[in-house]
């Protein structure tokens, strides 16, 4: 198993390597194949070229790897960014600019009071 692989439970694995087409794709399909959910970080991963890339992503998606960015995979781990707005919320604000106006909004609702 290669050191970036992070295993999200029991059945669920997600995946990011230096080359797509080799250390993402071979042990996602393996993991696939012994009847794993895997997900591929896209957007931490590198490769040489683009052809390669893709044709690493249409091999891998076929097989039945989720293939997501590191933003859909931090949100599908976390699931409601309202149990940590601390961690969670920072993250985004930290690297998507402007989150903040979202969780602002939030926050500011009357509705979303306890």
């Amino acid at each position: 198993m290669p050191p970036a692989y992070e295993r999200l439970d029991r059945d669920n694995y997600a995946f990011l390597g230096v080359l797509t087409e080799i250390c993402v794709a071979f042990p996602a399909l393996s993991l696939v194949e012994l009847g794993y959910d895997v997900f591929v970080v896209t957007d931490a991963s590198g490769t040489f070229k683009e052809h390669t890339r893709e044709a690493a992503h249409k091999r891998m998606a076929q097989a039945g790897v989720q293939l997501l960015s590191w933003a859909a995979v931090a949100a599908e781990m976390q699931r409601d960014w309202r149990r940590d707005i601390e961690g969670f919320g920072k993250l985004w604000t930290d690297h998507v600019p402007g989150y903040w106006c979202l969780m602002q909004s939030y926050a500011n609702n009357p509705a979303n009071s306890k």
